[in-house]
């Protein structure tokens, strides 16, 4: 489900490469309609509509409509689905200069996706999207140098362009810079540097983050020795069923010698890339690992669930989708539960009109089109919810304030 381009850690969480829409201005199209119109008849799904609008003004070049045209073919809406015409009004965006859309054709070429797979044509496009400071492509860039993909392996290039996208928040970015100060890879080994952004990325929900934070304080690399924070980073980790961070909290919930913990997750490695986009996890799940003497059962969503720290951490112009808003904290997390989504999920207290209510919302997008276009991916039975994409900001003006 997740396994689109990299190849990523047991389904638990990665990077974020995406189809990013930017919202401009737009002049007219020759039948005076506007890239608005065309908008509302694609959420209206009115596809046929918005590709008569769509069609004229992309011919202009105007930057929303050909990325819009794109995601149309790509997702065969109102059309045969067509990679060829996705690819060229994507590619005709990207010769504009729009970094969002370089990134992506640097994705397409990486998956081989609509044209003939090459690593070095992946890497030009990320290169010139990370020049214009675009941590998506700063990541995924990173990436090819770290493992030597269509370029040169440089370890010492990819901690630069994985320290330029973690200092945007990148929480894959985070976590890979972590990974390489924890192995000394391109950097001298110091793992209290380590800690520190394994912290950054484990308290965005990223799970071998949040298992790597548990083998530092159960060790004592870079910290003080401490088995309660040991546990209660592996429990978060093992919540979103990273079977090493289950492992090792049944360990520690045993009265016997403990085997030593690995320094780092047994995949070293920088974490891979993959879609920004709502994602199912697996289904089946593992359940709560059983409480043995001295050991309590793993956390429960409320323990594990991003709550109002993450949506004030977040930028304010992005977006992400509401789901729902309930006014007990008892059916949210009930809904979230169903669902099995923890990892992309958060809900928060909120004050509308002086009542108090919680707020389900799901994924980080950079742009409104964006999260609108990711809604026609989420399951059947959140789809019945109409989730309605909202800015982080709006949000942040509502939440509970802290006790």
């Amino acid at each position: 489900m997740r396994q689109r381009g990299f190849h990523f850690l047991s389904g638990q969480g990665g990077g974020l490469v995406v189809v990013l829409l930017v919202f401009l201005a737009v002049p007219p199209g020759v039948s005076g309609a506007t890239f608005e119109e065309a908008r509302g008849a694609y959420l209206a799904g009115d596809y046929s509509k918005a590709l008569s609008i769509l069609k004229p003004l992309a011919e202009r070049g105007d930057t929303d409509s050909l990325l819009l045209l794109s995601v149309m073919y790509d997702n065969g809406q109102g059309v045969a689905v067509d990679k060829a015409n996705a690819v060229k009004w994507l590619e005709k965006a990207a010769q504009q200069g729009t970094r969002e859309a370089q990134h992506d054709m640097g994705l397409r070429y990486y998956r081989g996706d609509g044209v003939e797979r090459d690593y070095a044509q992946a890497a030009q496009w990320w290169e010139r999207a990370a020049a214009a400071n675009l941590p998506d492509a700063q990541f995924n860039l990173a990436l090819l140098h770290y493992g030597g993909l269509g370029i040169a392996k440089n370890p010492k290039r990819a901690r630069e362009l994985f320290q330029a996208a973690a200092e945007q928040e990148h929480d894959h970015a985070q976590y890979s810079l972590a990974v390489m100060y924890a192995f000394g890879q391109g950097i001298p080994q110091d793992y209290a540097i380590a800690r520190q952004w394994f912290q950054k990325a484990a308290s965005k929900g990223v799970a071998q983050a949040q298992y790597n934070l548990g083998v530092l304080y159960e060790s004592g690399y870079g910290v003080q020795r401490d088995l309660g924070e040991a546990r209660r980073w592996y429990r978060l980790a093992a919540a979103q069923n990273l079977t090493q961070a289950q492992f090792r909290l049944q360990q520690l919930g045993q009265d016997v010698p403990l085997a030593p913990a690995a320094p780092v997750a047994a995949a070293a490695g920088p974490a891979p890339a993959i879609p920004l986009e709502p994602v199912q996890l697996p289904q089946g799940a593992a359940p709560p690992l059983p409480a043995t003497a001295g050991q309590e059962s793993v956390s429960s969503p409320a323990d594990v669930v991003r709550r109002e720290d993450w949506l004030r951490q977040q930028p304010a112009a992005s977006y992400t989708l509401q789901v729902v808003s309930v006014r007990n904290e008892a059916d949210a997390l009930s809904f979230i539960s169903k669902h099995n989504w923890q990892q992309d999920v958060a809900y928060a207290k909120v004050s509308i009109r002086g009542q108090t209510r919680y707020n389900v919302v799901y994924g980080v997008y950079p742009t409104r089109t964006q999260a609108l276009a990711s809604v026609s991916r989420l399951p059947a039975d959140l789809q019945k919810n109409k989730p309605w994409p909202r800015k982080f900001g709006e949000l942040q003006k509502i939440l509970t304030p802290p006790p």
